[in-house]
């Protein structure tokens, strides 16, 4: 977690100071604009995921006796699964059915297998055979057991770099615009192009192009680090016996895209964007495994 912030901190550094050194003076005036805005933002940020308490109750779309029924079936799954892999019972942690957990399973919070840690489970799982419920949560296990950036944690630094990437688009947008105005009024006094005024033009493009070059970098770093994150938790639910029962969980996420054929270049700028690697490279993976 600790380097993945420093990189994203160091991405957002990098081109700041980029953004300085192509806007010049226009510079402070535009993220002065934007600055408070994204802290208003970052001060309001929305909760990720209901705060793990045993016995609380969150909200779902399920009756009660459904509820039941899926958190007895949970637990089912869980229990085999730590006994395949030699974890006392006790050690299990907590099962939290909810709705903001969307269409996954995710680590909500903690590191390791042990009671203080939780697992948020999307009620859309409920219709899921037990094999598969197993798969899923070996994998879930393993983002525990191996100490993985929790899920909670995760998405308010997202969320913060994001507002901090927005804030520099921004402040690239007005700065921009303002060196664009001064480059106008330059024209029409100068009656014409001088070279200063178009290396000066030039050497801004190029900043910040060398900028936004730098924070691009920084994000697939960080998007490389989760993406490893999942395939190692994958291997931890093919050695917790969970390998069919995730491939059965790919095969109905993948199969909600049938019939919906995207151009390569589409799919390829939703890979680079992704936090996991696509389910293809991730089916062969698990199968060479078995």
């Amino acid at each position: 977690m600790r380097l993945y912030k420093v990189v994203h901190v160091a991405g957002l550094a990098g081109t700041f100071a980029a953004l300085m050194a192509a806007l010049g003076w226009t510079g402070p005036i535009a993220l002065g604009l934007v600055a408070g805005w994204t802290t208003w933002q970052l001060k309001n940020l929305p909760p990720t995921l209901p705060s793990p308490t045993r016995g609380e109750g969150i909200a779902t779309a399920l009756t009660a006796e459904q509820l039941s029924d899926f958190e007895r079936r949970l637990g089912g799954a869980l229990g085999r699964v730590l006994d395949r892999l030699g974890v006392d019972a006790v050690s299990a942690p907590q099962l939290l059915v909810d709705n903001a957990a969307g269409r996954n399973t995710m680590a909500a919070e903690g590191r390791g297998i042990v009671p203080a840690s939780s697992i948020h489970v999307g009620e859309n799982l409920y219709s899921r055979p037990d094999h598969q419920l197993e798969g899923v949560l070996a994998h879930e296990l393993g983002h525990l057991s191996l100490g993985h950036l929790s899920a909670m944690r995760l998405t308010r630094t997202r969320e913060a770099g994001l507002l901090g990437q927005l804030g520099l688009l921004y402040a690239a947008g007005i700065g921009g615009a303002i060196k664009a105005a001064l480059f106008l009024v330059h024209l029409s006094v100068a009656g014409g192009v001088t070279t200063a005024a178009l290396l000066s033009v030039l050497g801004s493009i190029g900043w910040l192009a060398a900028g936004f070059g730098v924070l691009w970098l920084a994000m697939q770093f960080g998007l490389g680090v989760l993406r490893r994150q999942e395939l190692e938790a994958d291997w931890f639910a093919a050695k917790a016996g969970g390998a069919e029962g995730l491939l059965g969980h790919f095969g109905v996420m993948t199969g909600g895209a049938a019939g919906t054929v995207q151009p390569w270049w589409k799919r390829r700028l939703a890979e680079l964007s992704s936090t996991h690697p696509p389910y293809e490279a991730r089916i062969r993976r698990l199968r060479d495994l078995i």
